[in-house]
């Protein structure tokens, strides 16, 4: 069997490899959409949070469930982000109801709930050593939590923001975040300062759905948006350095551990797969979900090792 190493949802989740355009395989975990799909660290399991309020872990490679997760006050609350620490063994989730909940895998329970958002939250990601957790909502609040003590340590706000879509940490760079705008604007936070580094306000003409940052140029980070257009910055040089124009617009991103590999949903089902060192051109195109049907996340992984890309899963190849 060709090996998975993209996962995408939108009423269903598949999984996908980058040469075939067919689907690896079909999993249908949830009764409506959904909202948001990711990896655990071994590429064994597929966690994916639904608009039915159920956060479902799926065996990556029979299809079959090995775990529901379900908060008995709140079933119907719709989840839109789900993160696996880096050993998996807690899984962090976000949902319209504003509440940030640790889920202890190995007890399979809530583990602690940070109520301290006031909108739906809209992304959840774990920094490098699984210490702290950041979660963005749709007010447009950042909001950091120490897991251990549950106490918020910080909170950012974009100005005049329509909303935070995402957020991801930077992979070397310990004290970086970066967030996505609805309003179309990137921007990266010193965590460590309490401060903006920089604002790449209006980068996009609409709403930026997914930022990723390489993973192996930290200075490099990738944002995608419902403009069509991906663009590349150089964090470094506070500027943007590449972009790609396709004729979609775009849901999700994700990058390959080659460096040079990206793949990026489309809000029609279709997954494009470009290589970085060639033109702009599609290297690839990878049949998706149903048309009209959002493509909310493209997560790349296979049966090899893998590190986790600020919540995005990435190839990482055998020493």
């Amino acid at each position: 069997m060709m090996t998975a190493c993209l996962a995408s949802c939108g009423k269903v989740v598949l999984t996908h490899g980058l040469e075939d355009p067919m689907p690896v395989m079909t999993l249908s975990p949830h009764k409506g959409a959904i909202n948001g799909v990711t990896w655990n660290h071994n590429n064994q399991v597929i966690a994916s949070a639904g608009a039915d309020g159920r956060i479902v872990l799926s065996h990556a490679g029979k299809g079959n469930q090995l775990l529901l997760l379900e908060d008995e006050l709140n079933r119907t609350i719709p989840t839109n982000a789900v993160a696996f620490t880096s050993n998996s063994q807690f899984l962090a989730s976000g949902g319209n109801d504003g509440i940030v909940k640790l889920w202890d895998l190995k007890r399979r329970a809530l583990s602690n709930s940070f109520k301290s958002h006031l909108a739906g939250i809209t992304s959840v990601a774990w920094n490098g050593n699984d210490t702290i957790l950041a979660s963005s909502s749709l007010s447009g609040d950042i909001i950091l939590h120490n897991v251990s003590s549950g106490i918020p340590i910080a909170n950012f706000t974009q100005k005049n923001s329509q909303g935070v879509r995402m957020v991801r940490y930077a992979t070397q760079r310990k004290n970086v975040l970066a967030s996505a705008g609805n309003d179309g604007t990137v921007q990266l936070w010193d965590i460590t300062a309490r401060s903006t580094i920089v604002s790449f306000t209006g980068a996009h003409s609409s709403r930026v759905s997914a930022i990723a940052f390489s993973p192996f140029k930290d200075v490099l980070l990738s944002s995608a948006s419902l403009d069509q257009k991906v663009h590349f910055f150089d964090i470094s040089e506070r500027k943007v350095v590449k972009t790609l124009s396709t004729e979609s617009p775009l849901t999700s991103l994700a990058f390959h551990a080659d460096g040079h590999t990206i793949a990026v949903g489309t809000l029609y089902g279709q997954i494009l797969v470009y290589d970085l060192r060639a033109s702009h051109n599609v290297k690839n195109t990878l049949k998706g979900h149903d048309n009209n049907c959002l493509l909310y996340t493209s997560d790349a992984a296979d049966d090899l090792l893998c590190v986790d890309l600020g919540g995005r899963r990435i190839i990482k190849k055998k020493k």
